[in-house]
């Protein structure tokens, strides 16, 4: 009955992503495809349909400055000014950086602190554009007056303290904090050190907390759902992923996301139906025709599997896990030699994969060459393979 009705609560979360694309999505998916495979004009003519799109906007600024086209990528982020001040005045301030303006790109950067949630100094560094004016006098005149509160100078050394890995001083310091504002970052961030040490139980209490404050937090909700499927709690995996969907609709990550989490969930039938829309926009995505081989092996569907597997491995046969996948295929129809032939040529790859010798050695044992199954059933009990160890000792002297 719970099952149920999670599913019916996901259902209902995501019901516009796979019941009805909305023109925004397919634009800007499509438009997405695009700028991945370098047909950066045919992206930026799809975007141009779609005016009132936010984030299609942002996409085509993106493709403008990333495509060397400043002048442009200046005058779409112009049109973003009055929807998320805070973020357009910042990347106007990078884009005139790169360009050498000094004084345009401090009038912008002074814009983008006169906001709501300016960006930590650390993170502004971590744009090369601004090497390009760092020596100048305007540049150096800015930052020597405060910008920052003693408070976000605390959460900013916290979170330098974990990009170093000195996770118990970071510790220390978000919890010394009185958390007047920006709680939910430093839950957030209290969360990530927890889930560093892999105690997931507190990071998931933070992270509860976190969201309880900003519903729509990406950040939070991102490591939610991973710590949920290191846990293997798979049906909160999915809510999670799912709120994700809902806050952010454009996201095809997301997408991505929920098609796998539906596997692991053995729900191959729902899984195959999001890979499928997934696949519609990105076709040659590696990693994405890669899960739809294992939802339809998950599914039983094993001719399918089969072709998707040859294609893949045509298109790149460096991949032992390609091999792996078909060899399993084959195991399972009890196709001994094709399963041995393809389980080789994965060890050939990787030779330090225990399943791989395991399975090799039992393929070599149904086909009554016992001297190679025991000299597999070695190597991979070896790797700690108790399936093989079991077997060596049995059938091995």
């Amino acid at each position: 009955m719970i099952k149920r009705f999670i599913n019916i609560i996901i259902l209902f979360l995501v019901s516009s992503v796979m019941m009805a694309q909305t023109l925004e999505q397919d634009i800007y998916w499509r438009a997405l495809n695009y700028s991945d495979n370098n047909q950066k004009q045919l992206a930026w003519e799809l975007l141009k349909t779609q005016p009132d799109c936010l984030e299609c906007t942002k996409l085509a600024a993106d493709i403008c400055y990333n495509n060397d086209d400043s002048f442009e990528a200046i005058k779409l982020y112009k049109e973003i000014v009055r929807y998320e001040p805070s973020f357009a005045y910042f990347m106007l301030s990078v884009v005139y950086a790169g360009m050498g303006f000094t004084e345009e790109s401090i009038a912008y950067l002074t814009k983008h602190f006169e906001s709501s949630n300016p960006k930590y100094y650390s993170e502004i560094l971590s744009y090369d554009e601004f090497d390009e004016i760092s020596n100048s006098q305007e540049w150096k005149e800015f930052w020597s007056e405060d910008r920052y509160s003693e408070y976000d100078l605390k959460i900013e050394e916290a979170q330098y303290l974990m990009k170093i890995e000195d996770y118990n001083t970071a510790l220390s310091i978000l919890e010394s904090l009185s958390y007047r504002s920006k709680r939910e970052y430093i839950y957030y961030l209290i969360a990530s050190v927890y889930s560093e040490y892999k105690n997931y139980t507190e990071a998931l209490q933070y992270l509860n907390l976190a969201i309880e404050y900003d519903k729509d937090f990406v950040k939070a909700l991102i490591l939610k759902r991973d710590i949920e499927l290191i846990n293997e709690s798979y049906e909160a995996a999915l809510l999670t992923n799912a709120q994700l969907l809902s806050c952010e609709p454009l996201n095809s990550g997301h997408l991505y996301m929920q098609a796998e989490i539906l596997l692991k969930n053995n729900q191959s039938i729902e899984a195959e139906e999001y890979i499928d829309l997934y696949l519609k926009y990105f076709p040659n995505d590696e990693q994405a025709n890669h899960l739809k081989t294992q939802i339809l092996s998950g599914g039983e569907d094993y001719r399918k599997a089969l072709i998707n597997l040859n294609l893949l491995i045509d298109q790149n046969p460096s991949q032992a896990e390609y091999f792996v996948d078909r060899a399993d295929i084959y195991y399972k129809l009890e196709s001994w030699r094709f399963a041995s032939a393809d389980y080789s040529m994965a060890l050939d790859i990787d030779p330090t994969s225990d399943h791989a010798w395991y399975h090799y050695g039992m393929c070599q044992y149904n086909l009554n060459n016992n001297k190679k199954a025991c000299n597999a059933w070695q190597k991979a009990a070896n790797m700690k393979n108790r399936e093989a160890a079991d077997m060596l000792f049995e059938f091995c002297e």
